[in-house]
């Protein structure tokens, strides 16, 4: 089986002034090493730049899923993390957020707030920690999945039961045991679901 394919966009800074920029680098390289450590296939970040700039997004965008998704489909990622980060008086408040991307939905998030020194390192690793066990990978678009529903014609049931006749609630007679091997009815999403 594949590695799932993760992009990585990088925090955005929502601090008030540009001093606490350089935590960006830092937290982003972080969540990269967690997620590889944890068997993620981390898409390299030249290449998701440069999807960035021709999106024409600004930084304060990416925290926003119905942005980054189109980007991390155009990536060919599986999963998309973004997020923000604010330094206020030595405290820093961290966000990260997890998307499937085919199924355009946000799998988690986690918000943390921890001291702004070594720390940050044990902060991002309890992040991921909370935000890995609620990734579900699923590659089919939702409409994709639909159309594989509806493709089911036919259950089979197994029965020793020559000539038993099958009922459901609601319905008088759905089929008949044909044979040892066992008995066929067309399938009725419908029918079904009310039993």
């Amino acid at each position: 089986m594949s590695k799932t394919t993760v992009c990585v966009f990088l925090d955005v800074d929502l601090s008030e002034t540009e001093e606490n920029s350089k935590y960006e680098k830092i937290i982003t390289d972080q969540l990269i090493i967690e997620l590889e450590n944890s068997g993620f296939n981390v898409l390299q970040r030249k290449r998701m730049e440069e999807v960035l700039a021709d999106s024409g997004l600004n930084r304060q965008e990416l925290v926003s899923g119905a942005n980054i998704i189109p980007l991390a489909r155009q990536l060919g990622a599986d999963l998309a993390f973004s997020g923000f980060y604010r330094v206020e008086n030595k405290m820093l408040l961290l966000q990260i957020k997890c998307y499937n991307v085919a199924q355009e939905v946000l799998l988690g998030a986690v918000l943390k707030t921890g001291r702004l020194n070594l720390s940050v390192y044990n902060l991002i690793n309890r992040v991921v920690g909370e935000i890995l066990p609620r990734i579900r990978v699923i590659k089919k678009p939702v409409n994709e999945i639909a159309a594989v529903r509806d493709q089911v014609r036919k259950i089979t049931l197994l029965s020793p039961d020559m000539d038993m006749t099958v009922s459901l609630a609601g319905e008088r007679r759905v089929g008949r045991v044909s044979s040892i091997a066992g008995w066929c009815c067309p399938l009725s999403p419908s029918k079904l679901a009310a039993s």
